[in-house]
């Protein structure tokens, strides 16, 4: 592999999409760039996508069906078993849901490890319980 190659391995554009002052997109790379996809995971609902109906999941169908820790217990089974698909430089070890202030947001919490690295993290997800939220 050439060293261009080496700088450019594991780097994409930072989620959520927003543009910098020069008008560019922030670029996100290792640790970050695993959380984002985790993130995407999370709130990209299964067959969504156009040309890609595989890609997602049903998460978001799962986490106002079920309560308590049943609801964390099936969502982190689910998170299991369909993330490698979605973001296979992560391997989660554990899920936690916590209700916002107001009841209005559910804030989904996923801790993983980023296989590419060997570093332990989590990433934080704001889930809208109302449309006022979407």
């Amino acid at each position: 592999m050439n060293e261009i190659d080496k700088n450019l391995l594991g780097i994409g554009p930072a989620y959520p999409h927003s543009r910098e002052g020069g008008g560019k997109f922030p670029i996100a790379s290792g640790t970050d760039l695993v959380g984002m996809g985790i993130e995407q995971f999370v709130l990209t609902p299964k067959g969504s996508r156009m040309m890609e109906k595989g890609i997602g999941s049903t998460f978001g169908n799962l986490v106002f069906k079920l309560e308590g820790t049943q609801r964390e217990k099936a969502l982190l089974e689910l998170t299991k078993r369909d993330l490698p698909f979605f973001e296979p430089r992560a391997i989660v070890t554990d899920l936690k849901i916590d209700t916002g202030e107001n009841g209005d947001e559910l804030y989904v919490t996923i801790f993983y490890q980023d296989i590419t690295t060997g570093v332990t993290a989590n990433r934080v997800v704001k889930i809208p319980t109302t449309s006022a939220g979407v």
